[in-house]
């Protein structure tokens, strides 16, 4: 990002990441092709000011799901509702979400939809990694207000299930995370 964005990024992040920022944690599930092809993106649009992490990470994975013929999340999504598939990436997604709710709900139910883009993009990442779909463990869901609430939680339970961490509301398992990185430095 130094190289894109110079002063812009540095005087945020510096010129190098520590071992414990929320890139790191964040984007380490993210396969390398993902991010050289959020790069490209990032170059292509021109993109005055660098994004947030969640922004970039969102921007792999739109490039991955268009190299797959895997429709947007927001396509996905209210495929899930309709209950018409156009891709196996979004019926297994919304199988896992649990298609009974999905299709007696709104587009406007946000939990369902943390939910169903937790199993989206984990799904979606095992499809672009040639790996089974069926190894996705259940999303964490915490339905109460504490200091998780505004980080995304489907990026905190990735990096959750990659650290073997579980039955922990989002943010402790993410500071378990960070300290985990941290005893590997």
């Amino acid at each position: 990002m130094f190289e894109l964005y110079d002063t812009k990024w540095t005087s945020k992040h510096g010129t190098a990441p520590e071992d414990d920022s929320v890139w790191i944690v964040l984007l380490c599930s993210t396969p390398e092709q993902l991010i050289a092809e959020g790069l490209k993106t990032l170059i292509q649009k021109g993109m005055e000011w660098p994004p947030t992490v969640i922004e970039f990470r969102n921007i792999c994975f739109e490039n991955t799901a268009k190299a797959f013929g895997v429709p947007s999340f927001e396509n996905a999504w209210i495929e899930a509702l309709k209950g018409v598939y156009s891709h196996e990436v979004v019926e297994i997604a919304a199988i896992k979400t649990g298609v009974f709710e999905l299709q007696r709900s709104k587009a406007d139910n946000v939990q369902l939809k943390k939910r169903f883009n937790y199993y989206f993009e984990v799904i979606l990442n095992l499809f672009s990694e040639g790996k089974p779909l069926d190894e996705v463990r259940p999303a964490l869901e915490n339905s109460s207000k504490n200091a998780s609430e505004g980080c995304n939680d489907v990026l905190i339970n990735e990096v959750m299930r990659l650290y073997g961490l579980d039955e922990k509301n989002g943010y402790t398992g993410f500071l378990e995370a960070k300290h985990n990185l941290r005893g590997r430095a």
